[in-house]
């Protein structure tokens, strides 16, 4: 799974829920007890969405996957980028983790500790909040 898969199957998981709290609502308020208790997860901020390329192939998959078209951050040549999509392969190399290694127009292919992530969409500047849903978000909420 990544990142759009789980919001589309907890979009379609809502809808369903709702539609059964919607059907019975005087009932399941009769019925309702205490959760018992919850967890809490820190929002997630920069440092958590950071691609880290002495980290190995897998791992920074598994975070470009986690974040999805919500970008990634990556600091490649000494400037920060923000990355949409990008693949990755294994491959014993002798090159430094963290340096450009290959570049084909707006793609780049950067040296991971065993092996290679090819940047293939980026942008210099993060995609502004209002693109990713659609709508304008409210200040407090950015």
């Amino acid at each position: 799974d990544c990142h759009e898969s789980l919001d589309l199957k907890t979009q379609m998981a809502m809808a369903r829920m709702a539609r059964r709290v919607a059907a019975d609502l005087p009932g399941l308020w009769a019925a309702a007890r205490p959760q018992g208790r919850g967890d809490y997860w820190n929002k997630l901020g920069d440092a958590d969405r950071t691609l880290d390329f002495t980290a190995g192939v897998e791992e920074t998959l598994r975070k470009l996957r986690a974040f999805g078209l919500t970008e990634v951050i990556a600091r490649v040549n000494g400037q920060t980028i923000y990355v949409r999509r990008a693949v990755g392969w294994t491959e014993a190399h002798g090159h430094p983790p963290g340096m450009v290694v290959h570049a084909d127009g707006r793609r780049s292919v950067v040296a991971a500790r065993d092996g290679y992530i090819g940047l293939i969409e980026w942008s210099p500047v993060p995609i502004p909040a209002t693109e990713l849903v659609g709508r304008p978000i409210p200040p407090a909420f950015e």
